[in-house]
């Protein structure tokens, strides 16, 4: 299990963001274990189409970027400490589903 230091980190620097992807080398450096992190890294590729486009931090397009994909690390915290995720199932975006994650995660670490 993640430590709960290490989820708050992640909750302070990122929040509910359900759509970034970020650097794993930060997951660790937040505390979380390699082995957590790998499972949740791994190469994105960009897509045919401007929406499908993957870009860095100064707006640049990128063909690929290995990485973390926000949501799937929050709905991974909220298993690894079997957090209720029934409420971030139900939603329909990408940001409602990382609301209601931080929510429930927020309660199963207090």
């Amino acid at each position: 299990m993640q430590t709960v230091e290490a989820i708050k980190k992640y909750i302070e620097v990122y929040g509910a963001d359900g759509h970034s992807i970020l650097d794993p080398t930060q997951m660790v450096e937040f505390g979380f274990e390699q082995e957590f992190v790998n499972r949740f890294s791994y190469d994105h590729a960009s897509g045919k189409s401007y929406k499908e486009t993957l870009f860095d931090t100064n707006g640049n397009p990128l063909q690929s970027c290995l990485g973390v994909y926000t949501l799937d690390f929050l709905y991974g915290i909220a298993k690894d400490i079997e957090a209720d995720t029934q409420f971030a199932e139900r939603k329909m975006g990408r940001g409602f589903q990382a609301s209601e994650l931080i929510t429930a995660i927020k309660e199963a670490i207090q």
